[in-house]
């Protein structure tokens, strides 16, 4: 008799990636926005970076972006990085800064540019990417297994 005959689940299983590898790429993908968004060039209208509200600098040329909204990158990345060792660290990292995106989100739908509570400086395009990372992180954060083991065994 086959493994997967005595485990129906391993092929299912197998294909999930463990909580902390989808943490350790979360965190450091959102790390790198964090710092590349705060290099000239890279982020165009350099010259209007501002700490928060009342910044018209745009990361990629696209999504609207202030120091306030780099270091948040910074800091939600490094906090990924650090919670990717434990397997239900990783998984709470991942749900956690998916639900913190979708609030972002929820605040840039009614923060538009020339209001003072703007104060993240956020546009149309920053916003629908806060969806698409809460969306992602959280649904990772849900399928994800618990432990690398945890595949291996199956």
């Amino acid at each position: 008799m086959s493994s997967s005959a005595l485990h129906p689940k391993s092929a299912h299983t197998r294909s999930r990636a463990s909580a902390s590898t989808l943490a350790l790429v979360a965190g450091g993908l959102l790390l790198l926005i964090g710092a590349l968004s705060l290099i000239p060039g890279i982020t165009t209208d350099y010259g209007t970076l501002a700490f928060a509200a009342n910044s018209s600098a745009l990361f990629l040329g696209i999504f609207q972006t202030s120091v306030l909204l780099s270091v948040i990158y910074a800091l939600v990345g490094a906090t990924g990085l650090l919670l990717s060792r434990l397997p239900i660290e990783a998984r709470a990292y991942l749900v956690g800064a998916g639900a913190f995106f979708l609030v972002l989100w929820i605040y840039g739908l009614f923060a538009n540019a020339e209001m003072v509570a703007n104060i993240f400086s956020t546009n149309a395009a920053t916003s629908w990417a806060h969806l698409v990372l809460g969306v992602a992180l959280a649904a990772a954060g849900a399928v994800a297994t618990e432990d690398a083991e945890e595949v291996r065994n199956t």
